[in-house]
């Protein structure tokens, strides 16, 4: 029974995932939209190239992620068109089979682990605390370039693991496989490269010492001696499959924008010679260090980090480990712009790490023990991540204005809709021009319901456009007055959908999210007129 431990709680975690992955709508990040969907998107001729983001034209971003994206996509939209909600999901189950990937990679490595360490709590509630990271799941099912690089990181390192403790005796297959799949977390973020590279220097100077012996522990499930020449295959054919990923995504670039293309060298170029990235934001160099803090809901997860690091650098495996860690987070931290989201490739390589002390430190005794891992503590980290996994799962896997448009999406075929928020960044000769904010950047018309009629129209003008079109609805957003002469979401309708929901607290000031409420025409009528209010006529301006 104690072995199926470990694919007992793998298999809870993916049905987590998996349920994310179905109720998920809409992006983290811009940056997913920006530079992921409207590249495949651009490609399949549904975006113009005068709607893409600056980054399209300076020929910064690399095109494997988009590329697999179309593959998946375009023989769909030659016979259906494309339609947003259904061939969103389509992307988000790309994230769903990496994941199962490396569940399957993983799982006979964890259920190979030390049968005693099972048995004693001190190990139980330290896995728990690594696995029950409530940001996880939902940022892994994204179409983010975090997390495709995460997913093809953690396979490679999964394929790596089991190459170096294990009896392979030709490891020229794996280690080109293992380096393969690191080169396509390179083409999906860049920055993935410095992990890398630390990762495979790490085991170059392990070649040049002749440091061919694992640790002791591990030599006892597996982990035999390797000669030089066993040493020196691995790493070299790692070496030959990441070059081999690169060379595929110079002809992905050429592919998608049409021109022979560096694109590693572009991204750098332009973000950090000519510091373009920076005028996003700029953060601190210890921001990392309190947002690590803040996501892992362990004020000590960095001593926990740096006691991991320390335990298991003879291991040659787990200081590579070590080492790309600490590359990845130097360099970040020298970079002035700064987003949480951007440690997130780096959760598997740390999670190893303490996991690996978890299990080391099971039996052992040290002065800090009491202090590091009160029993008390790391039950409190556990619950407090599964109460905001559970929290973040039911209610923020639509954020903001995305819940709004997943509720157009929910709207019988040929509804009309009036709203006055520019939901889609779109305007087309049917829809109220004069009245819409100034055109974004970036187009997001390919979100828009393709079985509804969207029409945007001052506050003060929805009653009269409700009057003539009983049957439509209206979308309120934001906030505002919840008395005066326009319509505010703030008052009282009885709504077709609607957050926060009527059983929450009406006063969601205090809380930082987009409101809205979707209500009948007729039913926004009737409320108006029970209030007495009444407003401009016009609903549209002559001419």
């Amino acid at each position: 029974m104690k072995a199926s431990v470990p694919s007992l709680g793998l298999f809870l975690w993916w049905l987590v995932v998996v349920y994310v992955g179905f109720t998920l709508y809409g992006e983290h990040h811009p940056d997913e939209i920006m530079q992921i969907s409207a590249f495949s998107l651009q490609k399949m001729g549904i975006l113009a190239a005068e709607d893409m983001p600056w980054e399209f034209h300076e020929q910064i971003r690399p095109w494997f992620q988009p590329s697999v994206y179309y593959a998946l996509l375009r023989p769909l939209v030659r016979v259906w068109g494309y339609v947003h909600l259904p061939m969103e999901r389509l992307t988000l189950l790309v994230q769903v089979t990496l994941v199962s990937l490396a569940i399957l990679v993983y799982r006979p490595i964890l259920a190979a682990r030390d049968h005693r360490a099972r048995s004693v709590s001190f190990y139980r509630w330290g896995l728990l605390s690594i696995g029950c990271m409530w940001f996880v799941p939902s940022m892994l099912v994204r179409h983010s370039s975090e997390a495709f690089s995460t997913l093809f990181l953690a396979l490679s390192l999964g394929v790596w693991y089991r190459l170096a403790h294990s009896n392979v005796t030709r490891p020229t297959g794996v280690g080109l496989l293992a380096g393969l799949l690191a080169g396509l977390a390179f083409l999906s973020r860049f920055q993935v490269g410095i992990f890398v590279a630390g990762f495979w220097l790490t085991w170059v100077a392990a070649l040049l010492r002749r440091d061919t012996t694992l640790n002791a522990s591990e030599s006892s499930q597996g982990g035999a001696s390797r000669s030089a020449e066993w040493l020196r295959r691995a790493t070299w054919t790692f070496a030959l499959g990441v070059a081999t990923s690169l060379i595929v995504g110079f002809l992905l670039d050429w592919w998608g924008y049409g021109t022979p293309v560096i694109s590693p060298w572009r991204y750098f170029y332009q973000n950090i010679v000519l510091d373009v990235a920076s005028e996003h934001g700029r953060s601190p160099w210890h921001a990392y260090i309190v947002w690590a803090i803040a996501y892992s809901v362990n004020p000590l997860i960095w001593f926990w980090l740096l006691r991991a690091s320390w335990r298991s650098w003879n291991d040659p495996w787990y200081r590579s480990l070590s080492v790309g860690l600490v590359a990845f987070l130097g360099v970040h931290m020298m970079i002035s712009h700064k987003e949480a989201r951007f440690l997130f490739p780096m959760i598997l390589p740390a999670a190893l790490l303490l996991r690996h002390m978890f299990e080391r430190d099971v039996y052992a005794e040290f002065k800090l023990r009491r202090w590091l891992f009160a029993p008390a503590y790391m039950r409190a980290v556990v619950v407090l991540n599964l109460a905001a996994l559970l929290a973040f799962s039911l209610f923020f896997n639509v954020r903001d204005r995305r819940r709004f448009e997943l509720a157009l999406w929910k709207l019988p075929k040929d509804a009309v809709v009036f709203t006055h928020n520019d939901v889609f960044g779109f305007v087309d000769d049917s829809f109220d021009r004069q009245f819409l904010p100034r055109k974004k950047a970036y187009s997001t018309h390919f979100r828009k319901p393709t079985h509804i009629r969207l029409i945007y129209t001052k506050r003060q003008h929805l009653q009269s456009a409700c009057q003539e079109e009983a049957s439509g609805f209206v979308l309120l957003t934001g906030g505002g007055s919840s008395s005066g002469n326009v319509p505010s979401v703030n008052q009282s309708y009885e709504t077709v959908s609607a957050f926060p929901p009527s059983w929450m607290d009406p006063d969601w000031r205090w809380w930082s999210v987009m409101r809205y409420k979707l209500v009948r025409c007729e039913h926004f009528l009737n409320a108006l007129e029970r209030r007495g209010n009444r407003f401009d006529a016009r609903w549209r301006e002559p001419g």
